[in-house]
């Protein structure tokens, strides 16, 4: 159950990277820099909660802290369902941090506690199968969200040439195919709020215990 929660998280977030710059530098004219810059608040906010999510973790173990991700996961994606060439870079920053939040009360606990359910013996394998998911999943969900997006395009661009307007074409494509692209991101992790609930979790178990047991 955590191998499908983590394939659906890693397919959002990669899609997320890839989509928003397209969104900033194709449909709004952003360079690559402002993309970068508009990312790194939330990446900054990732390696500052890391360490307080290990702690939480070994506290209170790993589907509160999925519930609380999610919570903040949710609405990040749905508020992006709407995006317009008006949307402001203040607030696709303040939305990418809550994102970051939601994510960072994920990534670390959903890798924890799917080791943790295995015997001390079989973790070297699990990490194994866990890494290669994630790899397999950051490809597909680009792949999937990037078809996406260009259908929705192509479409957009047909109806745009019927109905007479040529202007800033491209632009207004990308910021339609955009906004439809995070619809499926949205019902993605609405989707891992359902398997989190679904999911028998458990508190960790300390490392010490985990050796004892092997031993016998």
């Amino acid at each position: 159950m955590t191998s499908f929660i983590n394939i659906i998280v890693t397919m959002m977030l990669y899609a997320d990277m890839i989509l928003l710059p397209m969104y900033l530098q194709t449909g709004r004219g952003f360079s690559a820099v402002d993309s970068g810059l508009l990312l790194l608040p939330g990446a900054l906010v990732n390696a500052v909660l890391s360490p307080i999510v290990g702690k939480l973790y070994d506290r209170f173990g790993a589907k509160p802290l999925f519930i609380i991700g999610l919570i903040f996961v949710i609405p990040s994606m749905w508020v992006v369902t709407s995006l317009t060439a008006a949307t402001t870079f203040t607030f696709l920053m303040i939305r990418t941090i809550f994102l970051r939040i939601g994510l960072s009360f994920i990534t670390m606990p959903l890798s924890t506690a799917g080791l943790n359910a295995l015997p001390i013996d079989l973790i070297n394998h699990g990490t194994a199968v866990n890494n290669t998911v994630r790899q397999i999943a950051g490809a597909v969900g680009t792949a999937v969200v990037i078809t996406i997006y260009s259908s929705k395009a192509t479409l957009y661009a047909g109806d745009l040439a019927a109905q007479g307007i040529t202007e800033n074409i491209k632009s207004l494509t990308s910021i339609f195919a955009a906004s439809k692209a995070y619809y499926f991101m949205t019902i993605l992790a609405i989707l891992a709020m359902v398997l989190t609930f679904l999911t028998p979790l458990k508190k960790p178990t300390p490392v010490i215990e985990q050796i004892e047991e092997f031993e016998q």
